[in-house]
């Protein structure tokens, strides 16, 4: 029981932090809206608008994101999903704040504040939640190892997938160089800025100037032609 509740805490206390970071930043999304607007020089009859902003704004849309239950989302594995909730919500709350503001605020509020502060609090949050993920990658990567070099044979979604794997869970001991796929349309292109770097009968050249360890095949739907071919591409490497 008191594992739970200690848990229960836990929780609450992360969710207030990730509220309060959040107000940090609408607040800083808020202030640089109004000094675009005014070209880093607000005049004097814009304050009173100003400080109403600065203290509604921020209050209003961790309002909206408490009530869509957004301090939720676990940053580390923050998804395109997650995104598009996070758009949704920036958009609502400052539909509300729009509201709220020609209600109560003072008049002759700056109607491109509403649009300058969307965009800025929208780069702030997601942006944040990105970096926050992006660390976090970083930082489970376990001190003193030397990671296996590795290609991806398959540019496709389980590819992605695979990609996304090494990149969560430190303990494979895996370290993504880039894909291979004999598609020679996707030659070049990035997949989570992972650069494929060509067809599988080029394996032999990448392994050697990469110092590629191993080469794990993501194309579950090949056919047996296909995945004859891919062995004999694979078969080829000296690793």
């Amino acid at each position: 029981m008191q594992s739970l509740q200690a848990r229960s805490s836990r929780i609450a206390s992360s969710q207030f932090v990730i509220l309060a970071r959040e107000f940090v930043g609408y607040l800083v999304a808020v202030n640089a809206a109004f000094l675009l607007r005014f070209d880093f020089a607000i005049p004097s009859n814009y304050m009173p608008h100003l400080w109403f902003a600065c203290l509604a704004m921020p209050l209003l849309k961790v309002l909206v994101f408490k009530v869509m239950g957004l301090e939720r989302c676990w940053w580390r594995y923050f998804s395109l999903e997650d995104l598009e909730r996070l758009l949704f919500g920036n958009f609502a709350a400052s539909l509300l704040c729009g509201v709220v503001i020609w209600g109560l605020g003072p008049a002759g509020f700056p109607r491109s504040i509403y649009i300058l502060d969307l965009v800025l609090a929208t780069a702030v949050s997601a942006g944040g939640r990105a970096t926050m993920r992006r660390f976090g990658e970083l930082s489970r990567q376990a001190p003193g190892t030397i990671p296996k070099r590795v290609l991806i044979y398959g540019a496709g979604s389980a590819g992605v997938i695979l990609l996304r794997e090494i990149r969560q869970n430190t303990a494979l001991g895996y370290k993504l160089v880039g894909f291979v796929d004999d598609d020679p349309t996707k030659t070049g292109l990035k997949l989570s800025g992972v650069k494929i770097l060509g067809k599988g009968s080029l394996l032999p050249e990448l392994v050697q100037s990469l110092n590629i360890n191993e080469v794990l095949v993501a194309i579950p739907s090949a056919t047996g032609a296909q995945m004859t071919q891919i062995l004999s591409h694979c078969q080829n490497v000296n690793i």
